[in-house]
């Protein structure tokens, strides 16, 4: 049973590098903390620069002001960032955790997949598909299109019908087909869910999604050779139509990314020790107006240690969040006076 513990906290200290300084326990993929003002919300690390991270806010963060957005890539200073600080009380019990929505309680893939609405678009998505914005109307209305549409033709050859599912996505990944579903429905489908059966997996979005992919063979090997729009759709569905999604594109990486820092932070176990009993900003202050242990996994508390109160208390700088702004309380208008005739 000993063995058993010791092999546990062992494997943890090496999946999380712990004993080794902060900058080799951060790397590429890796789940961290950035801070934004006097909280700090997870993000996935991209790629190291001579300053800091460029790094991918996690979607479902709530920031208190508009200076950031979820799903934003940005850069963050080295001193901006943690990881999960795996045993270390200390470092824990300084930092204030800002709100954002568990992995765990995010929606699943096919869930993702089968509501375009949540996922935003990007920046990039819009600029890509804007230019065709004719054609995919003309597409969701069924029109008769001239134009070449390489998913048209393919159902035409098939000898299916034009409202046939066409299932190929190439190599997009579950949160690129997930915005380009969200850009179609808002630009396209003008906000109406009672549309959704005429495009969802269907030649209007699936042309969206040659239309998204051809645009980024430009800046591959293909573009001396690609003179023509119709040379990049053609180009675009043929590698659309020949990499069927994998289980493995299907995977969301950033959920999976934060799912395994979360269970990093907030693991309650003899392992973890004292780091592991809620000392997340217990010396320096409320968290952004919530309990960030509440709904957690439960075996994530793996109740083989006992906690006490002297645990939790706070030092003596913490600092109390300022009561949230009530709502505006409406007062309803005077009544006007009743103007009598003079007789």
């Amino acid at each position: 049973m000993r063995n058993s513990a010791v092999k546990q906290k062992r494997d943890m200290e090496e999946r999380t590098k712990a004993m080794k300084p902060l900058s080799d326990r951060l790397w590429s993929g890796r789940g961290a903390l950035a801070r934004h003002g006097d909280y700090w919300y997870p993000v996935r690390l991209i790629m190291r620069e001579n300053d800091g991270w460029i790094v991918r806010w996690w979607r479902h963060n709530l920031f208190l002001d508009n200076t950031i957005s979820p799903d934003e890539i940005s850069l963050v200073a080295f001193p901006d960032l943690v990881d999960s600080l795996w045993g270390d009380t200390e470092g824990r019990r300084r930092i204030r955790l800002g709100q954002w929505k568990h992995a765990h309680e995010v929606e699943t893939s096919e869930d993702i997949l089968s509501d375009p609405s949540s996922i935003p678009y990007s920046k990039g998505i819009d600029t890509i598909l804007s230019r065709e914005k004719d054609i995919l109307a003309r597409l969701l209305l069924q029109e008769d299109i001239e134009d070449d549409i390489p998913a048209k033709q393919w159902l035409i050859n098939a000898k299916k019908p034009l409202n046939s599912l066409i299932p190929y996505a190439g190599c997009l990944s579950l949160i690129e087909r997930a915005q380009i579903a969200n850009w179609f429905e808002r630009h396209i489908a003008n906000d109406d869910r009672a549309l959704r059966h005429l495009w969802l997996g269907r030649l209007p979005i699936a042309h969206a999604y040659t239309v998204y992919i051809s645009a980024h063979l430009k800046s591959t090997g293909h573009k001396n050779k690609l003179t023509t729009k119709e040379d990049r759709l053609e180009k675009g569905w043929d590698s659309q139509f020949s990499r069927v999604p994998s289980l493995l594109i299907d995977v969301d990486i950033e959920k999976e990314c934060l799912s395994r820092l979360e269970e990093e932070m907030f693991e309650m176990s003899k392992r973890a020790g004292v780091a592991g009993n809620a000392q997340w900003g217990l010396d320096s202050g409320d968290h952004q107006y919530w309990w960030p242990y509440n709904g957690l996994p439960d075996h994530w508390n793996h109740r083989d240690r006992e906690e006490n109160d002297i645990e939790l208390e706070h030092g003596p700088n913490y600092i109390r969040n300022p009561s949230p702004p009530a709502p505006k309380r409406m007062t309803p208008p005077k009544p006007r006076p009743i103007v009598r005739q003079r007789e």
